[in-house]
């Protein structure tokens, strides 16, 4: 028969081996639904889209900026002077394109009417006038050079009848179709050059928050020179923020997007959801410190965490819970 103390001693190292089976069991079921990763740095370099000296910067680094603010810009005096001279000669181009359009004047059209009445009267005479000189001449009335000159005035007052009716005509239709189109295409492109001065002075010469953040970097000062495309600030995003964690084959059967996923560091827990789940595997990344030996191919998870406050900094080291 088994004493009593041994039978004693026996239950007490079997509850205390299921004591520590079931804490391992526990401990590895949570170890296999956590990962390690870092906050990703996503970042802007915001610049302006022409050269120019800086007359305005709004920020300072560090400071949060919320999005369509304002945060640098350019010198734009020369640019509005462009702009007025720029503007009077559309002015001018609208002035003839209208003028076109509406053709001729009624006191031009009356004139040249009149014109071609005075030379049609003239000519009528002259013709008459050739044909009495022409009588006179077969009865020896009047010399060959008499009427030979009366003729030549007749023959004179009809070509100038022709062009007089051709300008009464020009006048009466109005202007080709060919002269307004050509006026019409002057003032149209006088407009988009009028507005493309106008982008150059609002747009190309601001730089605008394209999203609410944090100024990471101002790479200028007041009256600096830039050049397009060089950078003046970095802007990083603040909410919500990217978390990239790396896990095993194991592990991604717990994982899928949409599923929310609890973010932590030493002083912070945030929740989040995951975005995207990589589709092909990569080595363990060296910079991820994780708390066992993982030589074999992860796959990284994106997690999108919801950080109005700030308590995720950007680059630090987290870890995640699914």
């Amino acid at each position: 028969m088994i004493p009593k103390k041994t039978l004693v001693a026996l239950l007490c190292l079997t509850l205390a081996g299921a004591g520590v089976y079931a804490y391992f069991l526990t401990d590895s079921a949570e170890t296999e639904r956590r990962a390690h990763g870092f906050v990703d740095v996503k970042e802007s370099a915001l610049s302006f889209e022409r050269a120019g000296k800086i007359e305005y910067l709004a920020v300072e680094e560090g400071e949060s900026v919320e999005k369509g603010q304002v945060l640098a810009r350019l010198d734009t005096e020369a640019l509005s002077h462009q702009l007025k001279i720029r503007a009077a000669q559309c002015a001018g181009l609208e002035a003839d394109h209208s003028r076109l359009q509406k053709g001729y004047r009624e006191e031009d059209k009356a004139g040249a009417e009149a014109r071609l009445k005075a030379l049609e009267s003239s000519y009528a005479l002259a013709t008459r006038t050739c044909e009495r000189m022409g009588v006179l001449y077969k009865r020896k009335a009047v010399s060959e050079q008499e009427r030979d000159d009366a003729c030549y005035g007749a023959r004179t007052l009809k070509e100038e009848v022709i062009a007089a009716r051709a300008e009464r005509d020009r006048y009466v239709h109005g202007y080709l179709d060919e002269e307004i189109a050509m006026a019409e295409s002057a003032y149209s492109a006088c407009l988009k050059e009028l507005a493309y001065l106008e982008y150059q002075r609002q747009s190309e010469s601001e730089i605008v928050a394209p999203y609410a953040g944090v100024i990471r970097v101002r790479d200028h000062e007041l009256a600096d020179r830039v050049q397009a495309g060089e950078r003046v600030y970095a802007l990083s995003k603040v909410s919500p923020k990217e978390v990239r964690v790396y896990l095993s084959e194991r592990q991604l059967a717990h994982v899928k997007v949409g599923n929310k996923a609890r973010v932590f560091t030493l002083t912070a827990t945030l929740e989040g959801s995951v975005a995207s789940v990589s589709d092909s595997a990569l080595f363990t990344p060296k910079s991820v410190q994780t708390e066992e030996l993982r030589p074999d191919l992860m796959y990284e998870v994106r997690i999108l965490v919801p950080d109005p406050e700030g308590q995720l900094r950007l680059g630090q080291a987290v870890s995640a819970e699914f």
